[in-house]
């Protein structure tokens, strides 16, 4: 399994950054690589990913939702070994520190290697960056 952890501060409360990520219609502005995510149950959502050019469908489910701080998702599928988490902490009434961590097993040499840890963990930036970016524009401060 490879694991990458990306933090980023964001100007905006911490419950509504984290309502960014526990409402379903929101994870594909906010985790790009999420191009739709189509809800099966409350707990349960199918999920089309696009990397690197390869779109692909993944069921997944909350594996734990502790309201205006974290939320996880695993795969709900055994073709797929993936979790996902979303971390909010309040910094301030007004600023949060948003941490995704990523653990997934992509197989093969790379990951025998660590090479996936690299690229993964940049690709988890960028999508905070993301994240932050439509986060502030969303819910502009005073």
């Amino acid at each position: 399994m490879t694991f990458v952890s990306e933090s980023i501060e964001v100007a905006v409360p911490a419950e509504q950054v984290f309502s960014l990520f526990s409402e379903t219609s929101e994870i594909p502005n906010v985790i790009g690589v999420v191009s739709a995510v189509e809800p099966i149950s409350d707990d349960e959502a199918r999920w089309t990913i696009e990397v690197l050019g390869q779109r692909r469908t993944i069921r997944t489910r909350v594996a734990e939702r502790v309201p205006g701080e974290r939320m996880k998702w695993v795969s709900a599928s055994d073709s797929v070994d993936f979790s996902l988490v979303a971390r909010t902490d309040a910094l301030t009434p007004a600023s949060t520190r948003v941490t995704l961590e990523a653990d997934f097993n992509v197989g093969g040499v790379a990951e025998k290697l660590g090479l996936a840890k690299g690229p993964a963990s940049i690709a988890i930036s960028k999508e905070l960056k993301n994240a932050k970016k439509y986060a502030e524009g969303r819910f502009p401060q005073a």
